[in-house]
């Protein structure tokens, strides 16, 4: 070993021992500006243009909407990927997706959640000796005291991937909590140290085991208000989906309400279909449902109802409408001759506070950037829906003009509306009506 030279100061030494130190390495992967022109830009997707691997997200609604089944199909969709002949992909509402082993934690309702299974195997006809990559924990798992538990679950996450890729050739790649509130062990979701540790937790389980985290969450008091609890919750998110049961005028529906690495309001339908099982011991039916997308079948009867057929935007504006008239409906003055079949009017300012009160839970950005939008949205799907003859609209009124729209029930409306008229090809290819007062919102 050679002799290190004579040293006079603290300068030299210093130098002396930055000469004889190790090359610098970076304990947090950083990566030089022209060392990404070395790679393919790509993204790395789950379930392509719905969820990417690695990420967290939430699926959130009121109870009984259906969430749960809808989350467990997807999941189970993908798992039985691993069956089908090499080259085919698994596909769940049309999106395409990889196979991936998933694991479930069940926290509540174990005896539930194994029906639901045997009546999703029974549906999809998989063998009763099939083997698919796809486990459950029935246990609550405490994701916000501190990261004891997450830690356990990240060392049996890795145990059962290591299972997966032996028995199915994938590991997990998906992990849900079903639910956020039973993760949160007791805690205040409203409270921003409790809903903060849950998402760190959730961090660490996508950090050291790899895999993308789903939360199964209730939503707020109103459809479009985002997940109940604490903001931090929506702002971690990589994903949302809000899901909503079926009502009067559709069937259940789920929106992506966020997609970072893309864009939102993707709206699908599906039913929930009642399905028997068997018999128990005293001889009662042992049902469950399964969640049943749109089929061929439903399409050909969608193109053959009458009525038109607006879009995401249009829907928005008109369910906002709707509403007014149902809680702050009033008979027309006497100053504004209408058809008979009109009943009731809405005030423009009611339908506006209700619009945004519905949609600006889910954007993000300022209050100033959050109040363009919803202007923008607003002004494009009025004018649309007056143009249409859909809306009649006269300061400071709107109210439904009869005409039929597709998968919606009018409101403020008379038996005795007028006949029918088709609507043209290309409703959007109509000219506005230089005498129709189209509703703003004002600066």
């Amino acid at each position: 070993m050679s002799e290190l030279p004579p040293i006079q100061s603290f300068e030299e030494f210093e130098k002396v021992t930055l000469s004889l130190a190790m090359p610098f390495k970076s304990q947090f992967a950083a990566t030089w500006f022209h060392e990404i022109g070395k790679q393919r830009p790509q993204r790395d997707w789950l379930v392509k243009n719905l969820i990417l691997a690695k990420t967290f997200g939430i699926v959130y609604g009121p109870p009984g909407c259906g969430k749960s089944f809808l989350v467990s199909d997807l999941m189970l969709t993908c798992a039985a990927g691993t069956l089908l002949p090499q080259g085919q992909r698994p596909e769940w509402f049309r999106y395409k997706a990889r196979p991936f082993g998933v694991v479930y934690v069940v926290a509540e309702g174990r005896d539930d959640f194994e029906i639901r299974l045997h009546a999703w195997r029974k549906d999809h006809d998989i063998p009763l000796d099939a083997v698919i990559p796809f486990v459950f924990l029935p246990t609550s798992i405490d994701l916000r005291s501190n990261d004891a538990d997450a830690k356990k679950l990240a060392n049996e996450i890795k145990g059962l991937s290591a299972l997966m890729e032996e028995k199915c050739g994938v590991g997990v790649g998906c992990v849900v909590l079903d639910t956020v509130a039973r993760s949160l062990a007791g805690g205040n979701e409203n409270d921003s140290h409790v809903m903060g540790a849950f998402v760190i937790n959730c961090g660490r389980l996508q950090e050291h085991v790899g895999v993308t985290v789903v939360g199964i969450h209730h939503g707020g008091k109103e459809v479009g208000r985002g997940p109940r609890g604490h903001e931090a919750l929506h702002g971690a998110a990589d994903f949302e989906i809000e899901v909503a049961g079926a009502t009067a005028d559709s069937p259940n529906t789920w929106t992506v309400r966020k997609l970072k690495a893309g864009p939102g309001g993707a709206m699908h339908r599906f039913r929930l279909r009642q399905t028997t099982l068997g018999e128990d011991s005293e001889g009662d039916p042992v049902t469950s449902c399964v969640v049943v997308p749109p089929s061929a079948t439903d399409d050909k009867a969608k193109e053959k109802k009458k009525g038109w057929r607006v879009g995401q935007g249009e829907r928005e504006f008109l369910d906002a409408l709707a509403e007014a008239v149902d809680r702050h409906g009033v008979m027309p003055p006497s100053d504004l001759p209408l058809k008979s079949h009109i009943a009731l009017l809405a005030r423009v300012d009611d339908v506006r506070r209700i619009y945004t009160e519905k949609f600006s839970a889910t954007e993000t950005g300022t209050e100033e950037q959050i109040e363009a939008r919803l202007r923008q949205r607003w002004s494009r799907a009025s004018k649309k829906v007056v143009d249409w003859k859909l809306v009649g609209s006269k300061k400071p009124w709107l109210w439904f003009t009869g005409k039929p729209i597709q998968d919606f029930r009018l409101r403020g409306i008379v038996d005795t509306v007028p006949t029918y008229v088709e609507p043209p090809d290309d409703p959007a290819a109509l000219p506005p009506s230089a005498n129709d007062e189209l509703p703003e919102i004002p600066e």
